[in-house]
């Protein structure tokens, strides 16, 4: 089996953890920590725990204060101990290692790696990186596999950020709503309203087709474009980094397996408020993009697939910004899969992209 190195932390510590793995990940390294293997809880969160720790070379120890607060991180460490696995601490933050229990009292004895103050100064944070990356070498140089490509890279990198943000892994599926156009013109009426006319004009033909979802996976297998609006609080970003975040997964395990059957789309994740005045929204999408070649062609194609945040968040600029976007899904060289996110109260005529929208609830 692959060698690995097991990184154990407190839960607090998770961003720098995360960060630490990607990099790691990024230079050839193999490393397993739980948060960057999927979304997962109760008694498979901890066979799995168990299944990295078992088949580690090496355990890199995130050493803070609250370190030894944490039962788990306790068991992690005894276990790389009494067997014999070779131990890198990582001093995070500060600690006094004549506070920790007596049965560690080992852990003075070995030499760490300080990573103390480096949210305040990168250098720290790269030789640290650095010394780590010699460590590994030294224990067994399987450690060490060959730099992944920019592709497997970017993925890496996206994985990493969006495992970060608080709620993804926690994700529920959303039940949703969504509202079909069976007019391009029409103006957009709200889902609630929508509901009521619909009810109202049973003998009618509806403006609207109103179509209940299961989840929002439904909802993506369904309409290649669409608006997903909520209000504050629904979860609309959270379900769009959670889509991304599967998908950049589903997309390296391809890489990964040696490329073997039908390529998942490349998910690309774009924040709206960055977008600058005076961009097309190709340009603004192509200025957040790093992996080279023909993002354009491969956004058409449907290789790549567009995740764009916060329509409502554009500024003053963004009814103008609303009107190219339109635009430009309606154009024939358009992206083929597009999921854009919007505030329900703020999703007016100004922003309407005239797409189908789902609404989450």
């Amino acid at each position: 089996m692959t060698k690995h190195a097991f990184i154990s932390y407190k839960s607090d510590y998770a961003n720098f953890t995360i960060q630490l793995a990607t990099d790691l990940k990024n230079a050839g390294f193999r490393v397993w920590v739980d948060k960057l293997q999927g979304a997962m809880a109760g008694e498979e969160w901890l066979a799995a725990i168990g299944e990295g720790l078992e088949n580690s070379s090496a355990l890199i120890a995130v050493i803070t204060p609250e370190y030894f607060t944490s039962q788990y991180c306790k068991d992690e460490l005894s276990y790389a101990y009494t067997h014999n696995i070779p131990i890198i601490p990582i001093m995070l933050r500060k600690t006094n290692l004549k506070n920790i229990p007596k049965n560690f009292f080992w852990l003075e004895n070995i030499q760490y790696t300080s990573f103390e103050n480096y949210a305040n100064d990168q250098q720290i944070y790269e030789d640290g990186l650095a010394k780590i990356q010699d460590r590994l070498r030294k224990i067994d140089s399987a450690f060490e596999g060959p730099v992944p490509e920019a592709e497997a890279q970017y993925l890496n990198t996206l994985i990493g950020e969006l495992t970060k943000w608080q709620g993804v892994e926690e994700y529920i599926a959303l039940q949703a709503e969504a509202q079909q156009r069976p007019n391009p013109q029409e103006k957009r009426i709200d889902p609630a309203l929508a509901v009521v006319i619909k009810e109202a004009k049973k003998q009618e033909e509806t403006e609207l087709k109103i179509e209940p979802l299961k989840n929002i996976a439904e909802a993506v297998e369904k309409l290649p474009r669409f608006v997903l609006i909520g209000d504050p609080g629904a979860g609309k970003t959270t379900t769009l980094r959670y889509l991304a975040l599967e998908q950049a997964r589903r997309r390296l395990a391809w890489l990964e397996a040696g490329r073997n059957g039908p390529p998942p789309p490349i998910p690309h994740i774009v924040y709206l408020p960055q977008w600058q005045d005076g961009q097309t929204p190709l340009a603004f999408v192509q200025s957040q993009w790093t992996l080279g070649g023909d993002l354009a062609h491969e956004l058409q194609k449907g290789n790549v697939w567009l995740y764009l945040d916060g329509l409502n968040e554009m500024g003053a600029k963004g009814p103008e910004k609303a009107d190219k976007l339109r635009k430009w899904l309606k154009a024939a060289n358009a992206p083929q899969h597009v999921i854009v996110t919007c505030r329900k109260d703020d999703y007016n005529e100004a922003l309407d992209l005239q797409q189908n929208t789902v609404l989450v609830k």
